[in-house]
């Protein structure tokens, strides 16, 4: 990508227009140009729902664009080296072959806890509890969209407006059968250049002042705002890279059309008692990074998903569960419940294991009641029948097929996460009994929580093994105490 990208990113290059920024016959903004330093060392990639491949990757500038509304939550003395600006090239169609649109997504967190580094938020990857603006702009700087993100949620997005008309307008959106409510203003945009002095310390200095023009949508019942159809199209002059995917206008220039980006995408819905638990999101977002457990989570996701699904941190009637899964009905979201009640007193691998096992209870309901099954489902729908037939009650049928078919798979998941959390700290406190790192059967021990009315259950716990050998029970009420007492309760991002 980065031989690719040197070898055109001089086309993108606008030609010098003078001082005339904004052009008020057109609306167009045309902020000056900066030239783009990527660092190569670190990326992103991922694909849109459509298929088209994307790669992220930050960007060393010192300049950063600010919109007022931006700089009213900001101190951009103190938080101004926070805001990450990222370059993105979106796989678009060509009839030259394989084209990549740079675009450039700035992410301006709201308050000092939204603050992320490049590993934590990029734009397939909204952390849940991350609040700010996210905008998106063409190489050469004209504008594109912007979301108003607030605890994982989208709700505005910002489109580019030329229209003469300043009124307020509302109309019903098809699509998602919500009202829309838009509002046509002008913001300013203050460039900033930032200067670094030392590690800790850094000098900002305030550069020109721009205008545009945006229209800012809103949807009613928090059903998040669609783009509705945003195709800009903007007049490059000349010929350059244009005239590989624009086409040439009567007076000579090339028309091109930015290839339609989805809304970034946030993770699952969080209610307030889990949104605002800052243990509870910091083990959901480290479990994210699991790419197994990511997979999950993409499918209860996205603009319009299937099926829908909360999490909630609450008290559940029966104080010895840790969680559960409720399915409620095929037009109704699924809810897990994490129990607040064990919550506090239980280590944090505890914790995402009982994520982990409830998202699991989520994906098999989601499986087998999906409209639109992938291959895996309709395997896991075939593979499924066979315990419908064998054991009594959805509860026997979801547990029992867990403990014969993913206890290799969360196992390589708590593993994962463990290296996330305290595991340099417990593997010290355990080096008597696990003098070579922590063994995947520790981990396997783990994932048997919450499986012990199953049949694979009571098969282990009857297995017997003379000593000094521990039979697979034994291991099993080990791992429990030793994570139960000896594990953090922390977790930090």
């Amino acid at each position: 990508m980065k031989q690719w990208f040197e070898q055109r990113k001089e086309t993108w290059i606008p030609e010098k227009t003078g001082n005339d920024t904004y052009r008020e016959d057109s609306g167009e903004l045309r902020m000056p140009f900066f030239e783009k330093d990527p660092d190569w060392s670190k990326f992103h990639s991922y694909y849109f729902e459509d298929g088209r491949k994307v790669y992220e990757i930050p960007l060393k500038n010192a300049e950063v664009f600010l919109p007022s509304d931006v700089m009213n939550s900001l101190n951009v003395e103190e938080h101004g080296t926070s805001i990450i600006q990222n370059i993105l090239f979106v796989e678009s169609p060509s009839v030259n072959g394989t084209f990549y649109m740079p675009l450039i997504a700035r992410y301006y967190p709201s308050a000092e806890q939204d603050i992320k580094d490049f590993q934590e938020i990029y734009y397939n990857k909204i952390p849940a509890d991350w609040s700010g603006t996210l905008d998106i702009w063409t190489y050469d700087e004209r504008f594109f969209v912007g979301f108003g993100i607030e605890d994982g949620q989208i709700l505005t997005t910002r489109h580019p407006d030329i229209a003469s008309s300043l009124e307020n307008s509302s109309k019903k959106d098809p699509s998602i059968n919500h009202l829309v409510s838009c509002q046509r203003y002008r913001i300013t945009i203050v460039i900033h250049n930032i200067v670094f002095a030392g590690a800790n310390n850094c000098h900002v200095t305030q550069g020109e002042t721009e205008y545009r023009y945006v229209t800012e949508c809103t949807v009613s019942s928090g059903a998040g705002p669609s783009l509705g159809g945003i195709d800009p199209i903007y007049n490059y002059p000349g010929s350059g890279v244009g005239g590989a995917i624009g086409t040439i206008g009567d007076s000579g220039n090339i028309k091109i059309t930015i290839p339609p980006i989805p809304p970034a995408r946030v993770v699952i819905q969080l209610d307030d008692s889990f949104r605002q638990n800052r243990r509870a999101v910091c083990l959901l977002n480290k479990l994210r990074d699991n790419g197994y457990f990511e997979a999950m989570a993409k499918k209860f996701e996205g603009v319009s998903p299937d099926i829908e699904l909360k999490l909630f941190l609450n008290s559940l009637n029966n104080p010895s569960i840790n969680g559960q899964a409720q399915w409620r009905g095929k037009d109704r979201p699924m809810y897990i419940t994490i129990n607040e009640q064990n919550f506090h007193n239980r280590s944090s691998l505890e914790v995402a294991r009982t994520i982990l096992h409830e998202m699991l209870h989520a994906d098999f309901y989601r499986a087998l009641n999906t409209n639109h099954p992938d291959g895996q489902d309709m395997q896991f729908r075939d593979t499924f029948d066979s315990y419908v037939k064998m054991y009594v009650g959805t509860g026997d049928q979801h547990h029992n097929q867990m403990a014969n078919e993913y206890l290799d798979v969360m196992a390589d998941i708590l593993a994962d996460i463990h290296k996330k959390l305290d595991y340099e700290a417990f593997t010290r406190t355990v080096k008597d009994v696990y003098p070579n790192d922590i063994p995947k059967s520790f981990y396997k021990s783990l994932a048997w929580e919450g499986l012990d009315g199953t049949i694979a259950f009571q098969l282990m716990k009857n297995m017997k093994l003379p000593p000094p050998l521990k039979s697979e029970y034994e291991k099993y009420n080990e791992a429990k105490m030793f994570i139960r007492y000896l594990g953090s309760k922390s977790c930090s991002q």
